[in-house]
């Protein structure tokens, strides 16, 4: 999983990410040379259930993503590349993800844990998919997801990306990355060293991302 050292490290890696051409195909069909681009907003809240002095728990995650995608890709209708533009708007609970947390325990004066880190799979729904002479409803773009934390600064990672849709599933070899300042806010505190095992909540917010 892609590490942060520190917030110049994160802003001078994502520049450069924005300059990166990805590869977009299909099945196993030849691949045709793309630029993927695009952005959107993530924001939601979750849950992690169990203790960070674990030091890990599951977190279930729901929020709302508003995100549009540009490329071109091979149709799956004809084989041949074909422009395609994917849009989500941001709608109640169509993000949405499973993860495990890593993270310190809170210091026994109630401090939160500063540093985090989680890896897992995500689900984008309710988008719609557009080639031309067809536009679909529908579209799910789904894949891995990792994010860092530090302090209040979350920095998201999604590889792995493919869009399933009516014509059926896209691969996409680029990735998109993400970025939010104040991205983090536990919603109801974490429990101290040694303190019984309780759930505590969490809230992600302007998390900007970027196709990458």
């Amino acid at each position: 999983m892609p590490r942060l050292a520190t917030r110049t490290r994160w802003g001078t890696r994502l520049a450069l990410a924005l300059l990166v051409s990805g590869t977009i195909f299909v099945g196993s069909v030849t691949r045709a040379a793309a630029t993927s681009t695009g952005g959107g907003v993530l924001a939601g809240t979750g849950t992690e259930i169990g203790s960070p002095c674990l030091p890990s728990c599951t977190s279930p995650f729901t929020g709302s993503v508003t995100l549009s995608l540009t490329g071109v890709g091979m149709g799956v209708l004809n084989g041949l590349p074909a422009p395609y533009a994917a849009q989500w708007v941001g709608g109640l609970n169509n993000f949405s993800y499973q993860s495990t947390i890593l993270e310190t325990c809170a210091q026994p004066n109630g401090t939160p844990p500063l540093v985090a880190s989680a890896t897992g799979t995500f689900t984008l729904m309710g988008g719609t998919l557009t080639y031309p002479g067809a536009t679909l409803s529908s579209a799910t773009l789904s894949g891995a997801l990792a994010w860092n934390r530090e302090g209040t600064v979350v920095t998201m990672f999604l590889t792995n990306l493919t869009i399933t849709s009516a014509l059926g599933t896209m691969s996409l070899t680029s990735s998109i990355a993400g970025v939010g300042a104040a991205g983090f806010a536990y919603t109801s505190l974490p429990p101290g060293c040694g303190t019984p095992p309780v759930n505590q909540g969490y809230a992600l917010a302007g998390v900007t991302l970027q196709a990458a």
